[in-house]
């Protein structure tokens, strides 16, 4: 081979690496906060008391709510009639009640509803319509173990766990594990204890089947990363780096894995559409954090692009939004530091 092509295959080489790298690496994400869109929030009247809510979903013009009240789990409201339709599961151990905290996530094709035991690890679907009519029987269930969020994908389904080789597991319909992958940044990969891996990396995960998209949002440590899922790998497309303090310690010295009061909470919750993905995000440090008096909502295409920043006129807990993308419900606390439900025309 001459010298002229040795220097020409270097250079394609070297070219291809480069390219890899920055296909990987993560943008600075610090920017995206500067530049947001004021949005105004309207509480909505509500003919009933909420608990502690601590999850929403809209589902076929309905918002579905974990909570824990009336010894119940779930909580209906109906948005074309503005009326509370029902609450139902109780919580036990019985054959047709469940044991709180739960993990509840939605299928808008089927109209379905994923429930996650986290106490027993024990998974089940519901139709929707079954459930507005009182019946608590699922049309499927398993058990999964150990983990804490699982997302229905096709006829299979992601899982969110400890696992010792990873943090996301990949289940068949019968709760099968098929395989674990690593999705973790590479300063989280090395640390070898598996639970403080997993307590600093945990976050908000979301799939949206359209796409074939899968999202990570930590909550810890700023990163948020977009895969693509095929041929039953997720491999990462694009991906975001907020400004955090513990990964700049966790690449310093891989064993500083504790939280302290002035790192940042990032993100707290998930809302997807067809089209885009919507992250709850605080950006306060843990210290003032219950104090907050807004949230930020980073949305994204589902090819991880980032589109607009809004900035809410309150707290926001939680959120979902309509399959249109013309509204976004939240959950919020009152002047009465009662917790209540919200509206955003967006």
């Amino acid at each position: 081979m001459s010298m002229y092509n040795n220097i020409l295959l270097k250079i394609i080489v070297f070219s291809a690496l480069l390219s890899s790298l920055i296909a990987c690496s993560s943008k600075k994400g610090d920017n995206i906060l500067k530049n947001y869109k004021l949005i105004s929030s309207g509480e909505i009247p509500l003919n009933f008391m909420l608990g502690t809510p601590y999850q929403l979903k809209v589902l076929d013009n309905y918002l579905i709510i974990a909570d824990r009240i009336d010894n119940k789990i779930l909580t209906f409201f109906d948005l074309n009639t503005g009326q509370l339709t029902k609450r139902i599961i109780d919580i036990g151990q019985g054959p047709k009640e469940m044991l709180m905290p739960i993990y509840m996530d939605i299928d808008q094709k089927h109209n379905t509803i994923g429930i996650l035991q986290r106490q027993s690890g024990n998974y089940s679907e519901h139709q929707l319509s079954d459930l507005l009519e009182g019946d608590v029987n699922p049309s499927n269930k398993f058990n999964l173990g150990n983990v804490e969020k699982v997302l229905k994908i096709g006829n299979n389904y992601f899982a969110e766990g400890f696992y010792p080789n990873g943090n996301i597991g990949f289940y068949n319909n019968k709760g099968d594990l098929l395989f674990v992958e690593n999705i973790f940044p590479g300063y989280l990969s090395q640390i070898d204890n598996i639970s403080d891996r997993y307590r600093l990396g945990q976050g908000e995960i979301c799939y949206n089947e359209v796409s074939n998209t899968f999202l990570y949002a930590s909550y810890f440590t700023g990163d948020i990363d977009f895969f693509s899922f095929s041929n039953n790998r997720l491999e990462r497309i694009n991906g975001f780096s907020l400004d955090n303090n513990i990964s700049t310690r966790l690449r310093n010295n891989p064993t500083d894995v504790n939280i302290r009061q002035d790192d940042i909470e990032h993100s707290i919750d998930i809302a997807y559409t067809s089209d885009y993905f919507y992250i709850l995000y605080s950006g306060e440090s843990m210290q003032k954090r219950q104090s907050a008096k807004w949230s930020y909502i980073l949305q994204f295409d589902t090819k991880g692009q980032f589109i607009r920043c809004y900035k809410s006129d309150r707290k926001f807990f939680n959120i979902c939004v309509t399959e249109d993308n013309s509204k976004m419900y939240a959950i919020i606390l009152t002047d009465g530091l009662d917790y209540s439900l919200a509206e955003v025309i967006l």
